[in-house]
């Protein structure tokens, strides 16, 4: 499980978001485009959902911890964890909505989605401040899931994508 969050993938993410934004300069290699939004929105949907799991098993492998420090630090976790999910999915269902009823605005949806992406890593950041202690780096595990989170708005290209062809 670890090797899905090592640092072979999360390095070839890293990599794949720079080839993205500097073939969104140029207009062509649209498919090549679609391809890596749609790996890197599957990477960040497999991170998502497994991500917690991951967590809970290095929680309770951590020699320093006791019952009473996993509970605590299991509700934390999940509470930021739900509250990046909310904004998430928030993000998406009003892209989609701008995508199909209001195509005039279509072009600021990708703004949106940058923004959202950038909001996403600075809510985890204050949250995380919340859960600075000694025995075990809650923040970590806070800040990995915005960044899943925040590839799997990558979905929004691909929706624009596919509601552009059917009107074409």
């Amino acid at each position: 499980m670890s090797i899905l969050y090592g640092n072979i993938l999360s390095w070839g993410s890293i990599i794949l978001i720079a080839i993205l934004m500097i073939l969104s300069i140029a207009k062509k290699f649209e498919r090549t485009k679609i391809a890596i939004n749609m790996v890197l929105f599957l990477y960040g949907l497999l991170g998502s959902f497994t991500y917690p799991s991951y967590f809970l098993m290095r929680l309770g492998s951590s020699i320093r911890t006791d019952k009473q420090f996993i509970d605590w630090a299991s509700m934390q976790f999940y509470n930021s964890i739900t509250t990046l999910a909310i904004i998430t999915t928030i993000v998406i269902v009003a892209a989609m909505v701008i995508l199909i009823f209001y195509h005039k605005y279509a072009s600021w949806v990708k703004v949106i989605m940058v923004f959202s992406q950038i909001l996403l890593i600075v809510i985890s950041v204050m949250i995380s401040f919340n859960t600075i202690n000694k025995i075990f780096d809650i923040a970590k595990y806070i800040s990995g899931t915005a960044y899943y989170n925040a590839l799997v708005l990558l979905v929004i290209p691909l929706i624009d994508h596919l509601i552009r062809k059917n009107i074409e």
